[in-house]
């Protein structure tokens, strides 16, 4: 299978881009095959000091450590290794900038390792997981609603007081904070089938779109899905439109007809040049042998 991305990312109506998203380097087939292909979404707290210069620097973090990691453990464990060393960069510009306390971004990550899916997140940046026209929500918002609804569960609050409370988005989990408890990630893989597609998204996206809409556009072209899905949000035309982040990794069946030498392992590169080289040697002694067998004939 090949993996094909797509992104989008619009301001909205806010004065300053928070959110941030990056991919690992497809091309890279050493980083392809230590450790997979990643994507990224980080959002910066606007309510926080520094919210642009948090996600950013959660994105840059996560790609270099998690890479750095996965040459030597396992995807699961690389994540989660560097969703704490994501954390502590933060804390430690914080304390630079004399903002202890007041910076911090979500991360939703999810790496393509072979066949298999990975993800993590902090905050409430989501994963989805799109298959055969169904559409999975891969991870729980670290929001204060989620308290809220479990309260609801075990009797002790209303579901409609759960849903509507003044406090419901408050984050509960965010890189920035000094004591990270609540990380979502799965250590068992899913296992994924071309035609799947992964979709990370901040708020500002998913807040404004139905489960129906996104599934509506996810079975095509991701990069156009990206598009398609940002134009719905846009077309709202909120006041109070969040900064919106979508990244996408479609997996899709190669050409069975079409092998490139870069495709081929590297030990079946070197039998084929020397399966090639042998070939040649072998008729240049055929030829050779002939010519001699016609001389001798002719004398």
């Amino acid at each position: 299978m090949r993996i094909v991305p797509g992104n989008f990312q619009h301001i909205g109506r806010r004065e300053e881009q928070q959110d941030a998203f990056g991919f690992s380097d497809i091309d890279d087939l050493t980083s392809v095959l230590n450790g997979g292909v990643m994507a990224i979404v980080a959002d910066g707290m606007g309510g926080l000091s520094c919210g642009r210069q948090a996600s950013q620097l959660a994105v840059r973090t996560m790609l270099y450590e998690y890479y750095h990691e996965s040459r030597r453990t396992s995807v699961p464990e690389a994540l989660w290794k560097s969703v704490h060393k994501a954390n502590t960069a933060i804390l430690q510009l914080a304390m630079e900038s004399n903002l202890a306390g007041q910076m911090g971004t979500t991360l939703a990550a999810a790496v393509i390792y072979r066949d298999m899916l990975f993800w993590v997140t902090v905050g409430d940046s989501r994963v989805y997981l799109y298959r055969q026209g169904k559409l999975t929500r891969l991870n729980a918002d670290h929001n204060y609603r989620l308290d809220l609804l479990k309260k609801s569960a075990r009797g002790d609050l209303g579901r409609k007081e759960a849903d509507e409370h003044a406090e419901g988005a408050h984050l509960t989990s965010y890189l920035g904070l000094t004591d990270l408890e609540r990380i979502d990630r799965n250590i068992r893989p899913y296992t994924l089938f071309a035609g799947d597609r992964i979709l990370l998204c901040s708020d500002g996206f998913y807040a404004n779109l139905s489960e129906q809409e996104i599934v509506e556009a996810l079975a095509g072209d991701p990069q156009k899905a990206c598009y398609v899905l940002a134009d719905r949000v846009l077309a709202l035309n909120r006041p109070d439109q969040d900064n919106l982040t979508v990244a996408i990794l479609a997996l899709e069946e190669n050409d069975p007809f079409r092998v490139t030498e870069r495709q081929l392992p590297q030990t079946q590169r070197i039998d084929t040049i020397v399966r090639f080289r042998w070939g040649a040697a072998a008729l240049l002694l055929f030829i050779v042998s002939a010519w001699m067998i016609i001389q001798m004939a002719n004398s």
